[in-house]
């Protein structure tokens, strides 16, 4: 390598890459993981956006009035864990059941949680 291509090198590899909206997990009491469709986060509410599946009954949902903490790992490009959140105390604000009847995407489950705090690990 040249001194030219070196340079170039060191000038332009920056490991930085930003948080991605479609790379995360979240750990929610009775509720899969793979259901999750989509997260909103707030200053101390989470909104979880859920897919209803045939094969898993809506009343699990309800059973998840109190859990003790919803945890949030956000993914890296290669599927490893690089920030986590944690809202501890959460409580149930709201449940919505969306359903368009007029196209044929898959019933949604919205639900809110209201947190008391939340605590952030960068790994």
């Amino acid at each position: 390598m040249t001194k030219k291509q070196v340079k170039f090198k060191k000038e332009f590899s920056n490991p930085f890459e930003p948080k991605l909206g479609n790379r995360f997990i979240v750990y929610v009491p009775n509720i899969p993981s793979y259901l999750i469709r989509e997260i909103r986060l707030k200053t101390n509410e989470v909104q979880i956006v859920c897919y209803c599946p045939l094969e898993f009954p809506i009343r699990d949902f309800f059973d998840v009035k109190r859990p003790e903490s919803i945890k949030i790992n956000w993914l890296g490009p290669v599927g490893d864990v690089v920030d986590s959140m944690t809202y501890v105390g959460c409580k149930m604000k709201d449940i919505e059941f969306v359903n368009k009847w007029e196209n044929t995407d898959p019933l949604t489950i919205s639900i809110t949680y209201e947190g008391s705090y939340i605590t952030s690990e960068v790994i």
